[in-house]
């Protein structure tokens, strides 16, 4: 998904911008998913230690919702 709306936001990047936000969101969200994901085993979610990973995810999650509100403007 992050490709494809990279892709579709260089195309044209003066109207995309909400595409191109959105799949930079995508990419940097990706290996948070695949590094740590959340455990619903463990119900204790208070030790849960931060990597630089989970950054980039919330980096991610950020920049989905900023692409998502310049897509609706």
């Amino acid at each position: 998904m992050g490709i494809i709306y990279v892709t579709d936001g260089l195309r044209s990047p003066e109207t995309e911008m909400g595409r191109l936000l959105m799949g930079a969101g995508f990419l940097l969200a990706a290996p948070q998913a695949f590094f740590s994901p959340i455990s619903f085993a463990n119900p204790d979610l208070k030790f849960i230690k931060v990597s630089p990973v989970d950054w980039l995810g919330m980096a991610g999650v950020l920049l989905l919702v900023s692409g998502l509100v310049v897509r609706w403007l």
